[in-house]
């Protein structure tokens, strides 16, 4: 007969492991996984699956799907320094690896592009360097990436004309805008079209505004300040 440290119906007994649907009830009896159990869950390394790690204590390789892991969501949690970032670059050297993925890294530590750290180790090479030919490194401060002797492929600029009122929304808090302030912006841009920052900072005060737009000087002055905020950051 079968011999499967699974319990189940025919077709799981047949097929392997199937999707878990239930959570086990309370007192259920529990075994430490063996090597075969983990190889029989994660499958071996091959065209489709991943090797990402060991378990501890083990010698089997936890192998991805990285097929099945790109049709959604995922996420890495874990304690300062348990190696976080560590795994998110091996998953993305996994999908360049097997070109399973496009991805777009905001990278706000410089972890993932041209180098990388470790706890208590030398730097590490990042996507860049391992596949110059599939990864792009954009940067907003030129400079910085020149003084850290990082190679950019290229330099982000974004024009006043490129942003919209729906960016602004998204802003709101961060540049401490009233409700007010943001519902002139949509007026402001229906007037002035894409140039409406520019115009709008270039407004001395209330009165300049054009025939037919209805924009308290108390708010244009908070909207002011507000897009004064953007256009002081050096890749506008």
């Amino acid at each position: 007969g079968l011999n499967s440290p699974f319990s189940g119906d025919v077709t799981s007994l047949l097929e392997g492991p199937q999707p878990v649907k239930t959570v086990p009830s309370h007192f259920s009896p529990a075994n430490l996984a063996s090597d075969r159990d983990i190889e029989l869950v994660f499958g071996k390394e091959d065209k489709e699956r991943f090797w990402i790690g060991n378990p501890l204590d083990m010698e089997t390789k936890v192998c991805l799907n990285l097929q099945e892991f790109v049709k959604r969501s995922n996420g890495i949690f874990g304690k300062s320094g348990t190696g976080k970032t560590f795994l998110t670059r091996i998953l993305l050297i996994g999908l360049l690896q097997k070109s399973q993925a496009v991805n777009l890294i905001f990278d706000m530590h410089n972890e993932y592009g041209w180098a990388g750290t470790r706890e208590g180790g030398p730097p590490v090479k990042a996507l860049k360097q391992l596949f110059p030919s599939n990864v792009a490194v954009f940067t907003l401060d030129e400079e910085n990436s020149r003084r850290r002797g990082v190679s950019t492929d290229f330099v982000v600029r974004i024009g006043y004309d490129e942003i919209e009122p729906e960016d602004i929304v998204l802003l709101r808090q961060t540049l401490n805008l009233t409700e007010l302030a943001v519902e002139a912006v949509y007026q402001l841009f229906r007037k002035f079209g894409k140039n409406w920052l520019q115009s709008t900072l270039d407004l001395k005060d209330a009165e300049e505004l054009p025939e037919g737009l209805n924009i308290h000087e108390s708010t244009l002055n908070n909207l002011q300040r507000g897009l004064a905020t953007i256009r002081r950051l050096p890749f506008i």
